[in-house]
């Protein structure tokens, strides 16, 4: 009768062990859809969910070259994508219409991705060390501004203004 017992139990706990293994697999399934349904937006021409008109390029070289030609200076947002407060900046602040055509008016935008290609290498030159950071550079390349860490749509505006009396300094001397 003991044995009978012992056989009841272990035939429970291999089902209650089957079944774990299925509600798991099935969680995990599950779970894998959904982390796959979020993805970082990504910049794709006419259907990009930004204001700002942010470029493609395979060099910094290329970014000073349309900078001299429309005679603008450049703007670099540096980001990756695992940080929040970079998506944060991109669903509230790089949609924002009036901002995103004053940026555009004035500045060759470019989104440095501070892991790969022309973005890993933006991010060595300028030694980022936090992200977001956001870099105001002259046509030529030089540094004129840098704020690490995300900002509102108000204080963009801010950063554009001292960007561009930054540069205008050093025309007048």
């Amino acid at each position: 009768m003991l044995d009978d017992c012992i056989f009841v139990r272990l035939s429970t706990t291999s089902y209650s062990i089957l079944i774990m293994k299925y509600y798991c697999r099935f969680f995990l399934i599950v779970s894998l859809v959904f982390l796959g349904s979020c993805k970082s937006k990504k910049i794709s021409g006419e259907h990009s969910p930004y204001s700002f008109e942010f470029v493609s390029t395979n060099s910094i070289v290329e970014l000073s070259d349309q900078a001299i030609a429309s005679n603008k200076l450049i703007f670099l947002d540096v980001y990756a994508d695992w940080c929040l407060p970079c998506k944060v900046m991109d669903e509230e602040v790089f949609v924002d219409r009036k901002l995103g055509d004053f940026y555009n008016a004035h500045f060759i935008s470019y989104k440095a991705d501070s892991e790969n290609g022309v973005g890993g290498e933006i991010a060595n030159l300028f030694n980022v060390r936090g992200l977001p950071t956001l870099l105001f550079l002259d046509q030529k390349g030089n540094l004129l501004l840098e704020n690490e860490g995300s900002v509102g749509v108000r204080r963009m505006y801010e950063l554009a203004d001292e960007a561009i009396a930054i540069r205008n300094e050093n025309i007048g001397e």
